[in-house]
């Protein structure tokens, strides 16, 4: 399972990564949709930082640590979309859905790959 050729260095392959790898090419097209639509560049730099998440995802350099740095950020970004009101356009509210999935997806591999490994 997992992806196939890649030279993971600090994990083992997992069944959830091509599902992570399809909500962050998601979460990237939907950001640079926006952006255009929104003409707001804050859009570009979240999508810059996730494709540039997803390269290092298929490195050798790719450390569990990097699930939590990105968590922290989509959590921020969720969190501020949230508090700013209700009037949230549709595919921002796709976007939302994304991040949370994403949220989730990041802290479990980082149990997986991280904590569960430590242990045994």
């Amino acid at each position: 399972m997992g992806i196939p050729d890649a030279d993971w260095k600090n994990q083992e392959r997992h069944r959830f990564d091509w599902l992570t790898l399809l909500v962050v090419g998601s979460l990237v097209s939907l950001y640079l949709y926006l952006a255009t639509v929104m003409n707001d560049g804050s859009y570009v730099a979240l999508a810059l930082v996730l494709a540039l998440w997803a390269f290092i995802y298929l490195t050798r350099y790719w450390q569990p640590v990097l699930y939590l740095l990105m968590a922290v950020i989509i959590a921020g970004v969720t969190l501020a979309w949230l508090t700013m009101g209700n009037s949230h356009p549709p595919f921002e509210r796709l976007a939302i859905a994304l991040n949370v999935g994403f949220l989730a997806l990041s802290i479990y591999l980082f149990d997986y790959e991280e904590v569960r490994s430590q242990l045994g």
